[in-house]
This record gives structure tokens, sequence and C-alpha cells, in this order.
């Protein structure tokens, strides 16, 4: 029986917040030069402990649907294939994705959306007033006459993405008020100083097109007129998914538009293809340590030669194998169909805004940086005929 532990939380959302509450601050801290402070050791046993709760949850759970367990072991299958092409424990990360949505699926729907909005954005202030504070360090790199702060992080990425969720949960969870319209004002000018400081263009794009979006849906709420609209928004991961590997695969460098396009690129097509042929793609992938130009816990530059691709299909693809990238791709796609029928239109617009950024993006892997995935998952695990879910699958609007 869900206890409650008061009377506006119960055991369950309880046991899921602390476990999801640890998990997304470690990991954004982990990201941060705060890493260097309190060490692996610390952030292992931060994890460890996260999955200690999930796994106290679900033993406390009464007796699960045949679905259910149908769902669970599709989980572990996914989970597994994970686990054998990961190294390091920050890596195993990406499974959390799964464990989360299985663990999610007694939580309301809007909770999940509330408590990541909440989640992030305190984990995201921390970092960035303790760098503006002095407590870390704000590193500051000059590339091609661009200015970058890192703003306490190791990448200077690393805070536009995640702001880019936070704008992006703020969408999922927007509504009508002069309170809320005053705090639309303040994430815009929150957008703009992340984006002078670290000069991130594109989660800065982004993110001005969801803050339009979100004023546009205000007057035109209703998109399930447009069919065509609809189904390429179903078809999102598939679609973006087949482009981004079918341009890198096909890249030439002697064509003159295409070679234009790696350099406005900062040469992801190059780095995409040479990855292909150094390594391949096998049904159930390979652990791959790519080089990228982000800084370790203490500031310093990594020295090995650049091979990072910043494409997640690509990524996924090769680390995790086809098979696991067609089952990934198919549920996420059925997952959409879903949010289609119990219309949830900023859903399905925010999923498809990711799913075009995964192109050029690959944090989008990981949780604390894109939550989009999880709550597709959620909708995954959802029993549709049990009457206590059909308060959380309404539209969010």
């Amino acid at each position: 029986m869900n206890r409650p532990v008061n009377r506006n939380i119960s055991r369950d959302e309880f046991l899921f917040v602390a476990s999801y509450a640890i998990f997304m601050i470690m990991n954004t801290l982990r990201d941060s030069f705060f890493s260097a402070m309190f060490g692996i050791t610390l952030y292992k046993l931060a994890i460890i402990a996260s999955a200690l709760i999930l796994f106290i949850k679900e033993s406390l759970q009464e007796k699960s649907s045949a679905k259910t367990i149908c769902q669970i072991l599709i989980g572990i299958v996914m989970a597994v294939l994970i686990l054998k092409n990961s190294s390091g424990f920050g890596q195993y990360s990406v499974m959390y994705f799964i464990l989360f949505a299985i663990s999610a699926r007694t939580i309301p729907f809007k909770k999940v959306v509330r408590y990541s909005l909440i989640i992030s954005l305190i984990s995201l202030s921390v970092v960035l007033i303790s760098s503006q504070a002095g407590i870390i360090r704000d590193h500051v790199a000059y590339d091609g006459g661009r200015n970058r702060h890192f703003l306490g992080f190791q990448y200077a990425l690393y805070p536009a993405t995640i702001l880019f969720n936070i704008t992006g949960l703020m969408f999922l969870n927007g509504r009508n008020t002069k309170k809320d319209i005053c705090l639309w004002i303040l994430l815009l000018l929150f957008n703009y100083w992340i984006y002078i400081k670290t000069d991130s263009r594109t989660c800065f794009a982004l993110s001005l097109i969801l803050i339009f979006l979100h004023f546009f849906l205000l007057l035109r709420t209703n998109i399930e007129n447009n069919r065509l609209l609809r189904w390429c928004m179903i078809l999102s991961v598939i679609i973006f998914a087949f482009i981004s590997i079918y341009i890198t695969v096909n890249y030439d460098s002697s064509v003159g538009w295409q070679s234009a396009l790696n350099s406005k690129l900062a040469k992801r097509l190059f780095y995409g293809q040479q990855s292909i042929r150094d390594y391949g793609v096998s049904a159930f992938g390979q652990n791959i340590k790519w080089v990228g130009n982000g800084l370790d816990e203490f500031g310093a530059q990594q020295q090995a030669t650049t091979n990072w691709v910043d494409c997640m299909y690509i990524r996924v693809l090769q680390k995790y194998g086809y098979i696991f990238f067609g089952i990934w791709t198919a549920l996420m796609t059925y997952a959409l169909r879903i949010a289609d029928k119990k219309n949830l239109p900023r859903l399905m617009i925010f999923c498809t805004i990711v799913a075009a950024h995964c192109m050029i993006d690959d944090l989008s892997m990981y949780l604390h940086y894109n939550t989009t995935w999880l709550l597709l998952g959620i909708l995954l695990m959802r029993q549709d005929h049990d009457p206590e879910y059909s308060e959380a699958l309404q539209p969010l609007e």
C-alpha cells in the first residue's frame, strides 16, 4: 500500500524524488569544478544511494501487471546493453533514463515535470552562483575571437544545455497568468545572460523558439487538425536520426556545400564520418573513448587527439549497437504516438526540438541535461486502464 508521508506527498513519490534529486544534483556537480572538491568516491556513494532508494521503492510496490513486468524486462535488456559498453561510473548515468522511467510509473506526470524543473534550476544555480562568488573556478576560453565563460562547469555548453532543458520544462508546465509572464521574462533574461557569457548560440536560439511557442500556443492550442504536422512530430526521432546519419556517412569534403556545412558545424561531419570509419557499427556496440575539448575536474585541457562525435544518434548507434538503437528509436516513436493520442502537444513539440538538437549535440544522452527521454519513457510505462493515471496524462496547458 502506498502510504502518504504527509498530505501532499505519497511514500512512492517521496522515495522517487529523493533518488531523483540525488542523481540529478550529483551529476550536475560532477560536471562542474566541484568535482575536484568532493572526488569520485563521494559521487559513487551518492549514485549507489540513489539506486538503493529506487530499489527500496520498487520492493514496496504491490504486485505488478503482466504488461508492467514485460515493460520492465525490456528495460532490463536495454540496461544490460548500456552497461556492456560503459566504462567509468559516470557513463552508467545513461542507464538511469530507464530506471527512473520505470520507477516514475506511479508518480503523476505533471509532478515529474515540476520536480525536474525545480531540481535542475537549483543544481544550475548552485554552480553558477559559486563560480561568480569565487568558490569554484570560472574558466574563460578564447576560441576564434569568441570569449566563452565556463561558469564553473568543465565546458561552456554545459550550463547553456541545462538552461535549455529548464526552458523546455517551463514550456511543458506553461500557464497563462500574470505571475507566469513575469517568470518567462526572467527566464528570457537568464537565457540571454548565459548566452552572453558562454556564447552558446544554438541553445539560446532553441530557448527563444520555445519561449515564442509558449505564447503562440496560449493563443492557438489546437494542432490536432494539422495531421501532417502531428505525424512529423511523432516520427521526429526517426527523421532526424536518418538525416544526421545519412549526411555524415555520405559526407564528401570535395563537394562545396558539404564542406561549407561541415565548417559551419565545427567539423562535426568530419569527426562523425571518421568515427564510423574507425570503429564501424555492430549489433551490440563497443566501448569507444572519444576525446573532446572539455576540461578535467582540475581545469586541465585533455592532450589526446580530438575525435569527439557530437551527433547523439551516431554515438548511440556506435556505442550501444544497432539493436539497442532500433529498440530505442521504436520506443520513443511509440511514446510520441501515445503523447499524440493523449493530446500532449507541448510535450510533442519539445521532444521534436530536442530530437533536432540531437543531430549536433550529444549531451541529450544524459538525464541531467535532457529529461525528454525520461518523460517519454514514463508515458510508455503508464497503464491507461488504471484510473489513478488518468490525471497524470492530462494536457499540460
